[in-house]
């Protein structure tokens, strides 16, 4: 499979700083180590223009702020979507900050490092499935399996989250599908404790997977209505085992169903 290879600014750990007294009092301390900064913040938009999308809007915006007629703003829209407002600092007689304390802030402020993250195609489409288009999710995913990994992989992605891997949900689909209800429980729970699967996860993905499969209209429509039941009853805490096994007798009920169609 063809690798993508993209660069990208992450922090590199240095030796910690030791507080910078120069100037009229002005320290220099940084707060966290600079491995420790999530990328979600390291990559948070600073200005208007680096705002990837909403053109027409960041436009209308860019034009009342200067022409100051700015007025006052509620920003609406899904969690993650560039709404956060920004940090200012200000520095009090900054110009009587020393050459070396301005060329340190600025070391501080500026300091980007790039690193080449060798993410191979499968493991892009990861990322984006569960991501779910949550840029914030996206990029701790990416930097925790970087951290983990050194090639960022499909299942390296879904190993660092804890996804079932798509191969597994095929499998345990095959199982539902082919398998007498005693052996699809045993398979089922044994690949769930082995691999540490959470029982919701395993709905999820198995409802996703019921698209690619050819079935009559009224049966996918039946078994999808089933699994939201199960999702439902797996949020308010009920036993995994007897969700398992409805998640097994409806499947058995949409095998009979199928068969039923095709005679």
């Amino acid at each position: 499979m063809a690798e993508i290879t993209s660069p990208m600014e992450i922090d590199i750990s240095d030796s910690p700083m030791k507080p910078i007294d120069k100037g009229k009092g002005i320290f220099i301390v940084p707060l966290v180590p600079k491995a420790a900064t999530p990328w979600v913040e390291k990559y948070r938009p600073q200005s208007l223009a680096d705002v990837a999308a909403h053109r027409d809007i960041v436009d209308t915006i860019d034009r009342l702020t200067s022409e100051k007629k700015l007025p006052h703003l509620l920003l609406y829209g899904l969690r993650e979507q560039c709404k956060g407002g920004r940090e200012l600092v200000l520095l009090d007689e900054a110009d009587a900050m020393t050459k070396d304390a301005q060329f340190a802030l600025r070391r501080v402020i500026e300091r980007p490092e790039y690193y080449w993250l060798n993410v191979d195609e499968s493991g892009l489409k990861a990322l984006v499935r569960l991501s779910n288009g949550d840029m914030r999710k996206a990029l701790n995913i990416l930097q925790s399996t970087h951290m983990a990994y050194q090639h960022i992989t499909e299942e390296a992605i879904y190993l660092c989250t804890g996804n079932p891997l798509p191969r597994d949900i095929e499998q345990i689909s095959c199982w539902l599908l082919n398998e007498s209800v005693g052996t699809s429980f045993k398979h089922i729970s044994e690949m769930k404790m082995r691999k540490g699967l959470a029982m919701v996860d395993i709905v999820r993905e198995v409802m996703m997977f019921i698209f690619k499969i050819k079935m009559p209209s009224d049966v996918r429509v039946h078994l999808i209505n089933d699994l939201a039941d199960i999702e439902y009853r797996l949020s308010f805490g009920c036993n995994d085992k007897l969700q398992l096994g409805s998640l097994i007798a409806s499947f058995t009920r949409a095998r009979s169903a199928i068969v039923a169609a095709a005679n």
